[in-house]
This record gives structure tokens, sequence and C-alpha cells, in this order.
């Protein structure tokens, strides 16, 4: 693992330092949020492109605005390459040991959202360790075939608890409306 390399990628990706932007909220982000917290690994599955990233940085932007430290929150987007060196389970306790030296705030259970795990090869054990020892909250996504299959149904037996995220669909406009307004050149912008 290219130690700088994954450190920059987790600073793009986190709120540590930054806002990120959210897109327009869904209900998905709401039932997310209230799963959270009760010692179920949450997978958040669905097609391609039906928002689950956006969904996961809805729900980090909530989590900090209601007073979580942003340090307590960790993403990662396994479909960045600077993420590629992360194949195996190992890998994957190695940037989380990076994770846990840079986080400010060690006296309670972070956060973890890893999306598209699927891309790393036995990710069930590690994540059923994290929460088995209550170390972590943790919230998993990608497609319905790879982390809601039989294997990862057994791994996480008892542990497991699923949020299908569908497409935005005609249905979803009236509330693009309620937060966006026609400027006139052709862009949208947000309603203040």
């Amino acid at each position: 693992m290219h130690r700088e390399l994954v450190l920059k990628a987790l600073i793009d990706w986190n709120f540590w330092y930054k806002n990120q932007f959210i897109d327009i909220e869904r209900d998905y982000s709401n039932q997310l949020l209230s799963l959270l917290g009760k010692g179920f690994v949450i997978s958040v599955i669905g097609v391609k492109r039906s928002g689950k990233s956006t969904i996961i940085n809805q729900i980090v932007k909530k989590l900090i605005d209601k007073g979580e430290d942003p340090f307590n929150t960790l993403i990662v987007n396994f479909e960045d390459s600077r993420f590629g060196d992360i194949r195996t389970a190992n890998d994957l306790f190695s940037l989380y040991q990076l994770y846990k030296e840079i986080r400010k705030k060690k006296d309670s259970r972070p956060y973890i959202f890893l999306d598209e795990i699927q891309k790393v090869k036995g990710w069930e054990g590690f994540v059923r360790s994290l929460v088995d020892r209550k170390e972590a909250n943790v919230v998993i996504s990608g497609s319905t075939a790879s982390v809601n299959n039989k294997n990862v149904r057994e791994v996480l037996a008892g542990r497991h608890l699923v949020l299908e995220v569908f497409p935005f669909l005609l249905q979803g406009i009236p509330e693009v409306q309620k937060h966006q307004v026609f400027n006139g050149t052709g862009y949208n912008s947000q309603r203040k």
C-alpha cells in the first residue's frame, strides 16, 4: 500500500477538511441514518448509477451536521484507482490502521463506509470482526450480486441489514424542483 497516495485519496473522499457535494437528498438517506449505530453491517445495494455513493455522502454530512466529528467518519471508494493496492482483507486492515492513526476522536465507534467493497477479496471477515468487537459502525455498498450473495449472508448472518437503492425516477422530479430553479442560462442553481 502506498501510504501517501492512499492518505491523499482519503483526504479527497472524506469530509475531514472540506464539505463534499451531496446532491438532492432522497428518502434512502433517512432510512439508512435510522439503521446506523444498532450493531449491524448495513449493505447499500443497487444497480450501477442508482445513487449508492451519493447516499453515503449524504449520511456522512448528516452525521457531521448532528455534531459528529468529521474524523470519526471514513469513506473509502474502491473505484478510485489510488486504492488499487488494497486487494485483500489484510490490505484493508492496513488501511484501517492508517485511519486509526489520523483519527482524532478515539473514544467512540467510528462510522466506516466502504463503497464498492466487492473489489477487496475477503472483506467479509474484516467487516465481521469490526462489528463483532463493536469497534465500528460499518456501511458497505456495491452491486446487488456482489454484496448480497450467499457467502456474504453466511459470514454476516445475524449482523447484516440490506437497504436496496433504485435509480432516480420521474417520481423524484418534484423533489428536485423544490431545490432548484432555472436561472435563464440553461443551468439550474440551488434555491436559497
